[in-house]
Protein backbone atom coordinates (compact mmCIF):
# COMPACT_ATOMS: atom_id res chain seq x y z
CA UNK A 1 0.00 0.00 0.00
CA UNK A 2 1.35 3.79 -0.58
CA UNK A 3 1.07 5.92 2.03
CA UNK A 4 1.31 10.01 1.47
CA UNK A 5 1.91 12.01 4.79
CA UNK A 6 1.05 15.92 4.55
CA UNK A 7 2.90 17.84 6.98
CA UNK A 8 3.93 21.68 7.29
CA UNK A 9 7.77 20.03 7.30
CA UNK A 10 9.35 16.68 6.68
CA UNK A 11 11.79 16.30 9.35
CA UNK A 12 11.83 19.36 11.92
CA UNK A 13 9.24 20.02 14.61
CA UNK A 14 6.96 17.17 17.05
CA UNK A 15 4.58 16.35 14.59
CA UNK A 16 7.33 16.32 11.89
CA UNK A 17 9.12 13.58 13.87
CA UNK A 18 6.70 11.32 14.66
CA UNK A 19 5.58 11.48 10.88
CA UNK A 20 8.99 10.82 9.46
CA UNK A 21 8.96 7.89 12.17
CA UNK A 22 6.13 6.17 10.82
CA UNK A 23 7.26 6.54 7.37
CA UNK A 24 9.80 4.83 8.29
CA UNK A 25 7.82 1.73 10.39
CA UNK A 26 5.51 1.59 7.27
CA UNK A 27 8.43 1.02 5.17
CA UNK A 28 10.09 -0.86 7.22
CA UNK A 29 6.48 -2.98 7.34
CA UNK A 30 6.77 -3.58 3.54
CA UNK A 31 4.75 -0.78 2.51
CA UNK A 32 5.48 2.94 -0.03
CA UNK A 33 5.60 5.43 1.91
CA UNK A 34 6.27 9.51 1.19
CA UNK A 35 5.89 12.53 2.94
CA UNK A 36 4.49 15.62 1.06
CA UNK A 37 5.20 19.28 2.96
CA UNK A 38 5.51 22.94 2.55
CA UNK A 39 9.46 23.10 4.17
CA UNK A 40 11.68 19.96 3.07
CA UNK A 41 14.66 19.72 4.62
CA UNK A 42 15.37 15.97 4.35
CA UNK A 43 18.29 15.63 2.07
CA UNK A 44 17.09 12.16 0.97
CA UNK A 45 14.01 11.52 -1.16
CA UNK A 46 11.82 10.37 1.45
CA UNK A 47 10.13 13.89 1.07
CA UNK A 48 8.42 16.63 -1.35
CA UNK A 49 7.71 20.48 -1.18
CA UNK A 50 4.45 21.12 -2.43
CA UNK A 51 5.81 23.79 -3.63
CA UNK A 52 8.36 24.79 -6.88
CA UNK A 53 12.31 26.38 -5.75
CA UNK A 54 14.04 26.98 -2.77
CA UNK A 55 11.74 29.61 -1.37
CA UNK A 56 8.23 28.44 -3.09
CA UNK A 57 7.06 27.68 0.65
CA UNK A 58 8.14 31.14 2.44
CA UNK A 59 6.27 33.09 -0.63
CA UNK A 60 3.16 30.87 0.18
CA UNK A 61 3.41 30.92 3.68
CA UNK A 62 3.44 34.88 3.56
CA UNK A 63 0.80 34.81 1.33
CA UNK A 64 -1.22 32.53 3.21
CA UNK A 65 -0.30 34.29 6.47
CA UNK A 66 -2.07 37.58 4.61
CA UNK A 67 -5.06 35.97 3.37
CA UNK A 68 -5.93 34.68 7.16
CA UNK A 69 -5.15 37.82 8.51
CA UNK A 70 -7.42 39.54 5.77
CA UNK A 71 -10.23 37.08 6.68
CA UNK A 72 -10.13 34.93 3.59
CA UNK A 73 -8.90 32.02 4.62
CA UNK A 74 -7.77 28.83 2.70
CA UNK A 75 -9.80 30.15 -0.02
CA UNK A 76 -7.07 33.00 -1.23
CA UNK A 77 -4.12 30.62 -0.10
CA UNK A 78 -1.53 30.37 -3.35
CA UNK A 79 -1.38 26.54 -2.47
CA UNK A 80 -4.50 25.56 -4.53
CA UNK A 81 -2.87 24.96 -7.84
CA UNK A 82 0.29 22.97 -6.11
CA UNK A 83 -2.82 20.87 -4.31
CA UNK A 84 -4.83 20.23 -7.40
CA UNK A 85 -2.28 19.32 -9.34
CA UNK A 86 0.14 17.56 -7.18
CA UNK A 87 0.74 13.88 -8.76
CA UNK A 88 1.59 12.46 -5.29
CA UNK A 89 -2.03 13.20 -4.31
CA UNK A 90 -3.81 12.32 -7.27
CA UNK A 91 -2.08 9.71 -8.62
CA UNK A 92 0.24 7.86 -6.73
CA UNK A 93 -1.06 7.63 -2.96
CA UNK A 94 -3.37 4.71 -2.01
CA UNK A 95 -4.55 6.72 1.46
CA UNK A 96 -3.54 9.97 2.65
CA UNK A 97 -2.30 10.47 6.37
CA UNK A 98 -2.62 14.06 7.23
CA UNK A 99 -0.99 15.74 10.07
CA UNK A 100 -0.38 19.11 10.83
CA UNK A 101 -2.12 21.60 8.24
CA UNK A 102 -1.89 24.66 9.71
CA UNK A 103 0.97 27.00 8.74
CA UNK A 104 -0.43 28.75 6.33
CA UNK A 105 0.27 26.51 3.43
CA UNK A 106 -2.31 23.98 3.08
CA UNK A 107 -6.07 25.11 1.54
CA UNK A 108 -8.30 23.01 3.91
CA UNK A 109 -11.55 24.08 1.30
CA UNK A 110 -10.11 21.33 -0.77
CA UNK A 111 -10.20 18.61 1.58
CA UNK A 112 -13.64 17.75 0.84
CA UNK A 113 -12.02 16.82 -2.57
CA UNK A 114 -9.19 14.77 -1.58
CA UNK A 115 -11.43 13.02 0.88
CA UNK A 116 -13.86 12.38 -2.29
CA UNK A 117 -10.94 10.87 -3.86
CA UNK A 118 -8.84 8.96 -1.60
CA UNK A 119 -9.37 7.42 1.63
CA UNK A 120 -7.99 9.96 3.99
CA UNK A 121 -6.42 9.42 7.69
CA UNK A 122 -6.22 12.66 9.70
CA UNK A 123 -3.43 12.70 12.29
CA UNK A 124 -4.49 15.11 14.79
CA UNK A 125 -0.86 16.50 16.67
CA UNK A 126 -2.90 19.11 18.75
CA UNK A 127 -6.29 20.53 19.17
CA UNK A 128 -6.51 22.99 15.67
CA UNK A 129 -8.84 20.90 13.87
CA UNK A 130 -11.49 21.11 16.24
CA UNK A 131 -10.95 24.67 17.03
CA UNK A 132 -11.55 28.08 15.25
CA UNK A 133 -7.89 28.54 15.10
CA UNK A 134 -6.00 27.92 18.07
CA UNK A 135 -3.61 24.57 18.30
CA UNK A 136 -4.31 24.89 22.25
CA UNK A 137 -7.33 26.32 23.81
CA UNK A 138 -6.19 25.94 27.55
CA UNK A 139 -8.82 26.97 29.58
CA UNK A 140 -10.85 28.53 27.34
CA UNK A 141 -14.20 26.76 26.15
CA UNK A 142 -14.94 29.28 22.98
CA UNK A 143 -14.69 26.94 20.70
CA UNK A 144 -17.92 25.00 22.05
CA UNK A 145 -19.90 27.92 21.18
CA UNK A 146 -18.46 29.40 17.16
CA UNK A 147 -15.29 30.60 18.85
CA UNK A 148 -14.58 34.77 18.16
CA UNK A 149 -13.04 36.81 20.90
CA UNK A 150 -10.07 34.39 21.10
CA UNK A 151 -7.31 35.22 24.18
CA UNK A 152 -4.77 33.19 22.62
CA UNK A 153 -4.64 34.66 18.99
CA UNK A 154 -1.21 35.78 19.40
CA UNK A 155 0.15 32.46 19.84
CA UNK A 156 1.34 30.44 16.68
CA UNK A 157 -0.77 30.31 14.30
CA UNK A 158 -0.96 33.86 15.21
CA UNK A 159 -3.97 35.88 13.61
CA UNK A 160 -3.53 39.76 13.30
CA UNK A 161 -7.00 40.28 13.74
CA UNK A 162 -9.71 38.43 15.03
CA UNK A 163 -11.14 36.36 12.69
CA UNK A 164 -11.80 33.01 14.34
CA UNK A 165 -15.32 32.81 14.46
CA UNK A 166 -15.47 33.21 11.21
CA UNK A 167 -12.69 30.00 10.74
CA UNK A 168 -14.80 28.32 12.58
CA UNK A 169 -17.96 28.72 10.54
CA UNK A 170 -15.48 27.80 7.31
CA UNK A 171 -14.42 24.77 9.06
CA UNK A 172 -17.84 23.63 9.75
CA UNK A 173 -19.04 24.34 6.72
CA UNK A 174 -16.21 22.26 5.55
CA UNK A 175 -15.91 19.20 7.20
CA UNK A 176 -19.68 18.52 6.61
CA UNK A 177 -19.03 17.81 3.24
CA UNK A 178 -16.05 15.81 3.93
CA UNK A 179 -16.19 11.88 2.87
CA UNK A 180 -18.01 9.78 5.32
CA UNK A 181 -14.85 7.27 5.25
CA UNK A 182 -12.34 9.92 6.32
CA UNK A 183 -10.96 8.97 10.12
CA UNK A 184 -9.42 11.55 12.80
CA UNK A 185 -6.38 9.44 14.86
CA UNK A 186 -5.26 10.96 17.68
CA UNK A 187 -2.09 9.78 19.89
CA UNK A 188 -3.78 10.56 23.24
CA UNK A 189 -6.86 9.25 24.68
CA UNK A 190 -7.50 13.03 25.76
CA UNK A 191 -7.16 14.57 22.05
CA UNK A 192 -10.00 11.89 20.60
CA UNK A 193 -11.99 13.42 23.66
CA UNK A 194 -11.45 16.54 22.98
CA UNK A 195 -12.29 15.93 18.98
CA UNK A 196 -14.96 13.96 20.27
CA UNK A 197 -16.75 16.85 21.99
CA UNK A 198 -16.28 19.22 19.51
CA UNK A 199 -19.27 20.54 17.61
CA UNK A 200 -16.74 20.27 14.64
CA UNK A 201 -15.32 17.05 14.23
CA UNK A 202 -18.00 15.01 16.62
CA UNK A 203 -19.68 13.73 13.76
CA UNK A 204 -16.31 12.42 12.23
CA UNK A 205 -15.04 8.91 13.22
CA UNK A 206 -12.06 9.01 15.56
CA UNK A 207 -9.63 6.24 17.26
CA UNK A 208 -6.74 7.16 19.55
CA UNK A 209 -3.40 5.48 19.29
CA UNK A 210 -0.30 6.83 20.95
CA UNK A 211 2.92 7.36 18.33
CA UNK A 212 5.60 4.93 18.06
CA UNK A 213 9.47 5.49 18.23
CA UNK A 214 12.05 2.56 17.34
CA UNK A 215 12.76 1.19 20.37
CA UNK A 216 15.64 -0.30 19.33
CA UNK A 217 17.34 3.16 19.20
CA UNK A 218 15.51 4.63 22.03
CA UNK A 219 16.50 2.34 24.73
CA UNK A 220 18.71 1.82 27.92
CA UNK A 221 22.28 1.45 27.47
CA UNK A 222 25.48 2.11 29.26
CA UNK A 223 24.67 4.38 32.03
CA UNK A 224 28.30 4.75 33.71
CA UNK A 225 29.49 5.66 30.38
CA UNK A 226 26.80 8.24 29.16
CA UNK A 227 26.76 9.94 32.65
CA UNK A 228 31.09 9.88 31.61
CA UNK A 229 30.29 11.75 28.78
CA UNK A 230 29.50 15.10 30.57
CA UNK A 231 31.34 14.91 33.14
CA UNK A 232 28.59 13.66 35.68
CA UNK A 233 30.14 11.87 39.32
CA UNK A 234 28.49 9.45 40.93
CA UNK A 235 26.75 11.93 43.22
CA UNK A 236 25.10 14.35 40.75
CA UNK A 237 21.45 14.05 40.82
CA UNK A 238 20.86 14.70 37.25
CA UNK A 239 17.31 16.43 35.41
CA UNK A 240 16.56 16.45 32.03
CA UNK A 241 15.19 19.38 30.64
CA UNK A 242 13.79 20.40 27.14
CA UNK A 243 13.85 24.00 26.33
CA UNK A 244 10.94 24.73 24.16
CA UNK A 245 11.48 27.46 21.08
CA UNK A 246 10.71 31.38 21.67
CA UNK A 247 7.12 30.77 20.34
CA UNK A 248 6.19 28.00 22.58
CA UNK A 249 8.00 28.56 25.49
CA UNK A 250 4.82 29.48 27.35
CA UNK A 251 2.53 26.55 26.67
CA UNK A 252 5.81 24.74 27.23
CA UNK A 253 5.71 25.86 31.16
CA UNK A 254 9.41 26.90 30.58
CA UNK A 255 8.54 30.00 33.28
CA UNK A 256 7.75 26.91 35.96
CA UNK A 257 10.97 25.55 35.37
CA UNK A 258 12.88 27.87 38.23
CA UNK A 259 9.89 27.36 40.88
CA UNK A 260 10.12 23.97 41.16
CA UNK A 261 13.94 23.59 41.09
CA UNK A 262 13.39 26.25 44.30
CA UNK A 263 10.95 24.03 45.65
CA UNK A 264 14.02 20.94 45.76
CA UNK A 265 14.99 21.31 49.20
CA UNK A 266 18.93 22.16 49.88
CA UNK A 267 20.64 18.98 50.55
CA UNK A 268 18.56 17.61 46.88
CA UNK A 269 20.02 20.88 45.10
CA UNK A 270 23.26 21.40 46.10
CA UNK A 271 23.94 18.16 44.41
CA UNK A 272 21.73 18.70 41.19
CA UNK A 273 22.44 19.47 37.74
CA UNK A 274 19.75 20.48 34.92
CA UNK A 275 21.04 18.60 31.79
CA UNK A 276 19.12 21.40 29.54
CA UNK A 277 18.54 20.42 25.95
CA UNK A 278 17.35 22.94 23.45
CA UNK A 279 18.00 26.63 21.37
CA UNK A 280 17.39 28.86 24.99
CA UNK A 281 21.04 28.63 26.64
CA UNK A 282 20.96 32.41 27.66
CA UNK A 283 18.11 31.06 30.14
CA UNK A 284 20.45 28.58 32.19
CA UNK A 285 22.38 31.79 33.70
CA UNK A 286 19.88 32.61 36.03
CA UNK A 287 18.70 28.89 37.33
CA UNK A 288 19.35 28.32 40.98
CA UNK A 289 21.07 24.74 39.99
CA UNK A 290 24.05 23.91 38.12
CA UNK A 291 23.01 23.46 34.67
CA UNK A 292 24.83 22.13 31.67
CA UNK A 293 23.18 23.03 28.07
CA UNK A 294 23.91 21.08 25.41
CA UNK A 295 22.00 23.19 22.37
CA UNK A 296 19.72 21.44 19.94
CA UNK A 297 20.62 17.76 19.58
CA UNK A 298 19.32 16.49 15.48
CA UNK A 299 21.35 13.39 16.16
CA UNK A 300 19.33 10.54 17.69
CA UNK A 301 22.39 9.03 19.02
CA UNK A 302 23.50 12.04 20.78
CA UNK A 303 20.07 12.34 22.15
CA UNK A 304 19.19 8.61 23.60
CA UNK A 305 23.04 9.33 25.97
CA UNK A 306 21.28 12.62 27.16
CA UNK A 307 18.54 10.43 28.39
CA UNK A 308 20.62 7.24 29.52
CA UNK A 309 22.97 10.29 31.69
CA UNK A 310 19.64 11.69 33.77
CA UNK A 311 18.28 10.62 36.49
CA UNK A 312 14.80 11.86 35.68
CA UNK A 313 13.20 13.79 32.95
CA UNK A 314 11.08 17.25 33.41
CA UNK A 315 8.27 18.28 31.80
CA UNK A 316 6.29 21.12 32.83
CA UNK A 317 3.96 21.58 29.70
CA UNK A 318 0.54 23.71 30.28
CA UNK A 319 -0.92 21.77 27.16
CA UNK A 320 0.19 19.32 25.41
CA UNK A 321 -0.70 15.82 23.21
CA UNK A 322 1.48 13.45 23.41
CA UNK A 323 4.95 14.44 23.97
CA UNK A 324 7.57 13.50 22.08
CA UNK A 325 10.14 13.17 24.62
CA UNK A 326 8.14 11.96 27.45
CA UNK A 327 7.58 8.90 25.39
CA UNK A 328 11.48 9.16 24.62
CA UNK A 329 12.71 8.94 27.65
CA UNK A 330 10.36 6.60 29.01
CA UNK A 331 12.16 4.54 26.17
CA UNK A 332 15.06 4.89 27.55
CA UNK A 333 14.18 3.67 31.12
CA UNK A 334 13.97 7.75 31.81
CA UNK A 335 11.64 8.07 34.57
CA UNK A 336 9.76 11.38 33.98
CA UNK A 337 7.95 13.98 36.30
CA UNK A 338 5.18 16.04 34.09
CA UNK A 339 2.45 18.53 35.10
CA UNK A 340 -0.54 16.39 33.73
CA UNK A 341 -1.74 18.34 31.17
CA UNK A 342 -3.39 17.39 28.32
CA UNK A 343 -2.22 13.57 27.04
CA UNK A 344 0.98 14.02 28.88
CA UNK A 345 0.11 11.93 32.06
CA UNK A 346 -0.75 8.99 29.52
CA UNK A 347 3.30 8.72 29.27
CA UNK A 348 3.73 7.32 32.47
CA UNK A 349 2.36 4.86 35.52
CA UNK A 350 1.95 7.51 38.21
CA UNK A 351 3.83 6.45 41.10
CA UNK A 352 5.19 3.41 39.36
CA UNK A 353 7.20 4.99 36.33
CA UNK A 354 7.15 8.85 36.86
CA UNK A 355 4.69 11.36 38.12
CA UNK A 356 2.07 13.29 36.79
CA UNK A 357 1.61 16.49 39.03
CA UNK A 358 -0.69 19.12 39.01
CA UNK A 359 0.99 22.00 41.16
CA UNK A 360 4.63 23.20 40.81
CA UNK A 361 5.04 22.27 44.86
CA UNK A 362 3.89 17.90 44.18
CA UNK A 363 6.68 18.86 41.07
CA UNK A 364 9.34 19.24 43.69
CA UNK A 365 7.93 16.89 45.83
CA UNK A 366 8.17 14.10 42.97
CA UNK A 367 11.35 14.98 41.32
CA UNK A 368 12.91 14.99 45.35
CA UNK A 369 11.24 11.34 45.71
CA UNK A 370 12.97 10.42 42.45
CA UNK A 371 16.51 12.02 43.35
CA UNK A 372 16.42 10.76 47.06
CA UNK A 373 15.77 7.57 46.69
CA UNK A 374 17.83 5.38 44.03
CA UNK A 375 16.10 2.26 44.69
CA UNK A 376 13.42 3.96 43.84
CA UNK A 377 14.64 5.09 40.69
CA UNK A 378 16.14 2.33 39.23
CA UNK A 379 12.59 0.70 39.74
CA UNK A 380 10.73 3.30 37.94
CA UNK A 381 13.36 2.83 35.00
CA UNK A 382 12.24 -0.63 34.66
CA UNK A 383 8.87 0.49 34.59
CA UNK A 384 9.14 2.87 32.24
CA UNK A 385 10.73 0.77 29.84
CA UNK A 386 8.84 -1.67 29.95
CA UNK A 387 5.65 0.68 29.90
CA UNK A 388 7.01 2.41 26.53
CA UNK A 389 7.72 -1.35 24.68
CA UNK A 390 3.90 -2.43 25.67
CA UNK A 391 2.78 1.10 24.24
CA UNK A 392 4.90 3.35 22.20
CA UNK A 393 6.28 0.48 19.26
CA UNK A 394 6.45 2.09 15.55
CA UNK A 395 5.58 -1.52 14.67
CA UNK A 396 2.57 -1.81 16.48
CA UNK A 397 1.72 2.05 15.34
CA UNK A 398 2.43 1.34 11.98
CA UNK A 399 0.38 -2.01 12.47
CA UNK A 400 -2.63 -0.22 13.32
CA UNK A 401 -2.53 3.15 10.68
CA UNK A 402 -1.95 0.74 7.94
CA UNK A 403 -4.70 -1.93 9.32
CA UNK A 404 -6.35 1.70 9.68
CA UNK A 405 -5.66 2.24 6.08
CA UNK A 406 -6.98 -1.15 4.79
CA UNK A 407 -10.86 -1.07 6.18
CA UNK A 408 -10.59 2.60 4.72
CA UNK A 409 -9.88 1.31 0.93
CA UNK A 410 -11.86 -1.93 1.54
CA UNK A 411 -14.78 0.25 2.31
CA UNK A 412 -14.16 2.72 -1.19
CA UNK A 413 -14.31 -0.34 -3.08
CA UNK A 414 -17.91 -1.15 -2.16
Amino acid sequence: MRFLHINTKDIAGGAARATYRLHQALVAAGHESRILCAVKQLPSDDSSSLFRGRYGWLVNCLMGKISMDMGLGWAAYPSHQAVRSSHWIHEWADVIVLANLHGWFFPLDLLPKITAHIPTIWRLHDMWAGTGFCTYAYDCERQQTGCGKCPHRAEYPSMTIDWTARMWHRKQSIYANLDPRTTLSTPSVWLRDVMQASPLTQHIACEAFPNGIPLQTFRPSDRPAARNTYGFSEKDRVIMFSYASKDDAFRKGDDMLVPVLEGLPPQISKDTVLLLVGDQPKRAAHLPVRSLATGYLDSEEILVGCYNAADVFLNLSRADNLPNCLVEAAACGLPAVTINSGGCGETVLNGKSGFATDTVSATSDALCYILSNPVVRNGFAKEARDFACQHFSDTGYAHHIANLATDLTSESRH
